[in-house]
């Protein structure tokens, strides 16, 4: 990659250092939450002979259902930012 190139990426970088921190903060928020929904709510073993399974489970699904609405809540805002970015990229270079 060409110094010129390089210093261009360099500066892009800089100039869109708020909506670059936005989408790694929700990205982040995203993973989290999104990793506690598979691993606490669907990679847990369900028996559904077992009563309590069958109770957690039910209990369990409008707590991961709000979760699950958190990271569609993330992602939109980090469609949203990159919409942005892409717009405002797009207005430069006509």
């Amino acid at each position: 990659m060409s110094a010129i190139k390089q210093s261009k990426k360099a500066e892009a970088v800089l100039s869109l250092d708020d909506e670059l921190t936005s989408i790694k903060l929700d990205l982040e928020r995203a993973e989290l939450v999104l990793s506690d929904v598979c691993y606490e709510y669907f990679c847990k073993l369900f028996d559904p002979n077992d009563k309590d399974d069958v109770s957690r489970i039910v209990y369990d699904h409008a707590r991961y259902k709000i979760m699950a609405e958190i990271v569609s809540d993330y992602l939109f805002s980090i469609r949203e930012t990159l919409q942005k970015i892409i717009a405002e990229g797009e207005g430069d270079a006509a």
